[in-house]
C-alpha cells in the first residue's frame, strides 16, 4: 500500500457566502398546493400529525391554518429526516423575493476564495501551479470554463485550466485527475477546486427537491511527493472512479435539452414545465429510486477501494461521504459498519451548509483537524450520472529532512 511517490495534498481551503437560508425560509417559498400534495404523500408527515394529535395538539394545529401546518411539517421533516438546518447561499434576499440576484457573485468567485486559502496553507504561489481543475455541478457557463476564470482571478498564469462535470462526485474525480497527472509526470502542482452556486438552479416552489441546496467552494493544492514531503498533509494513496448511466438525477440548466424542448413547444419559458419534463431547467431527482440505487453503489466503491489494499472499515479513521442527506449517509453506514460508528468517524457538515454537491466531501477535508500522522481517511462521493468516486488518503507529518519542499 505504501507509495514513496504518492502525491500530497499540502493545502486546503473553503469558502461559504454569508447569507443563510433557513428551513423556514424554504418552506415559505413552496407553492401551497404542491406543498399540500407533498404532505399528503409523505408517510413521515402522516406519522408526525398522528403523534401530535395523540398529545392533544390537534386543536392548536387547526388554529394555525392549513398552510402554516404544512410549512411546519416541512420544516421539521428537513431538520429531522434530511439533517439540514440551514444552508449558505449567495443571495438570500433575491431568493425570498423571487427575483434575479444582483450580488454579482458566482461560482468562480467562491472558488477563487477557497483557492486562495488552500494556496496560503500550502505555501504555494498561484504562479507555481501547473493545472487548475474545477469540479462543479453548476458551472457559471458552459464556456468559458469556470476553471479558467478561477485561474485568471488567482493569477495562475503558467497553468492550464479546465472544468470537470461529474455532478456531486466532481471533487473526488478532480483529485484522481490530479493524482494521475502528477504520477504520469505531466505536472508537479495541481489545484483542485469544487465550486457550487447551486441555489440559482433550484425550483423553490417544488417542495420535493428545494430543501437540499447550499452554495460553497472548497479547494486542495496537490503536489508531487518530492515537493510536498517537507510540508506534510494528506497523501493520495489511491483512487477509483466509476459511472453508470441514469436519468434519476438531472437538470436542464445549461444544456441543450431544455432549450430544444421549449423551442418545439413554441415558447421560451421552460421553467413553467413540470418537474422531470424535458423542458424543466431546474434540479430534479427521483428521490426513492436514487436512495435505493446510490447507497449500494457508494458502499461498494468504498469497500472495493479498501479491499484493493487489504483494508477493512476498521482500519480507517475518518470516512468523508458526500453530504447528500442523513438518510443516505445512514443507509451507507448500515452497509459498512456493524453498529453505529463513533460520530467523529463520519463527519456531517450538511447540518450547517446543506447539500453543497461536489463541495460536501471537500469541506470535510478542509475542516479536518484531528487526524494523526499515519491515520487513513476514505472519501466517497456519488451523484448524477450515476457517478461514484472514492479516494484513499493518509495523514502524513512534515519530513524535516526534505528541505523547503520546492524541489528543482
Amino acid at each position: 500500500m505504501v507509495r514513496n511517490d504518492a502525491p500530497i495534498i499540502t493545502g486546503r481551503g473553503m469558502f461559504v457566502p454569508e447569507d443563510v437560508l433557513s428551513n423556514g425560509d424554504v418552506a415559505a417559498l413552496a407553492d401551497p398546493e404542491r406543498l399540500a400534495g407533498w404532505v399528503r404523500d409523505n408517510k413521515w408527515c402522516e406519522k408526525r400529525l398522528a403523534e401530535m394529535c395523540a398529545r392533544g395538539a390537534c386543536a392548536g394545529l387547526a388554529d394555525l391554518g392549513r398552510e402554516e401546518v404544512h410549512r411546519r411539517l416541512f420544516h421539521d421533516y428537513v431538520d429531522d429526516r434530511i439533517g439540514i438546518r440551514s444552508r449558505h447561499v449567495v443571495d438570500r434576499r433575491a431568493i425570498l423575493e423571487r427575483r434575479p440576484s444582483t450580488a454579482g457573485l458566482f461560482g468562480a468567485h467562491l472558488g477563487m476564495r477557497a483557492a486562495a486559502a488552500a494556496l496560503a496553507e500550502a505555501g504555494v504561489a498561484a504562479s507555481e501551479l501547473d493545472v487548475v481543475i474545477c469540479g462543479t455541478s453548476s458551472p457559471d457557463r458552459i464556456y468559458p470554463a469556470t476553471a479558467v476564470e478561477i485561474q485568471q482571478g488567482i493569477g495562475a498564469h503558467a497553468a492550464y485550466a479546465y472544468d470537470l462535470l461529474a455532478a456531486c462526485s466532481s471533487f473526488v474525480y478532480g483529485l484522481e485527475m490530479a493524482r494521475g497527472l502528477i504520477l504520469g509526470g505531466l505536472c508537479r502542482r495541481a489545484l483542485v477546486v469544487a465550486a457550487e452556486y447551486f441555489s440559482c438552479g433550484v425550483d423553490y416552489a417544488d417542495p420535493h427537491n428545494s430543501f437540499f441546496w447550499g452554495d460553497a467552494a472548497a479547494a486542495a493544492v496537490v503536489e508531487a511527493a518530492a515537493l510536498g514531503r517537507s510540508k506534510g498533509g494528506f497523501e493520495i494513496l489511491d483512487g477509483q472512479c466509476r459511472s453508470h448511466f441514469s436519468e434519476n438525477i438531472r437538470t436542464g440548466l445549461g444544456g441543450n435539452r431544455a432549450f430544444a424542448a421549449a423551442s418545439r413547444n413554441g415558447h421560451g419559458r421552460p421553467s413553467d414545465h413540470e418537474p422531470g419534463g424535458d423542458a424543466y431547467r431546474f434540479f430534479y431527482q427521483n428521490g426513492p429510486m436514487v436512495y435505493r440505487e446510490v447507497i449500494p453503489l457508494a458502499a461498494r466503491a468504498t469497500t472495493s477501494l479498501l479491499g484493493k489494499h487489504g483494508l477493512g472499515v476498521e482500519d480507517v479513521r475518518r470516512f468523508m461521504f458526500h453530504q447528500a442527506s442523513t438518510l443516505v449517509i445512514d443507509g451507507i453506514k448500515r452497509r459498512l459498519f456493524d453498529g453505529e460508528p463513533d460520530a467523529d468517524r463520519v463527519p456531517l457538515n450538511l447540518v450547517r451548509y446543506g447539500n453543497t454537491s461536489s463541495c460536501g466531501v471537500a469541506i470535510c477535508l478542509a475542516e479536518e483537524s484531528t487526524m494523526e500522522p499515519g491515520e487513513l481517511a476514505c472519501m466517497t462521493a456519488f451523484g448524477a450520472g450515476y457517478t461514484v468516486g472514492a479516494a484513499l488518503l493518509r495523514k502524513v507529518a512534515p519530513d524535516a529532512g526534505n528541505g523547503n519542499g520546492r524541489g528543482a
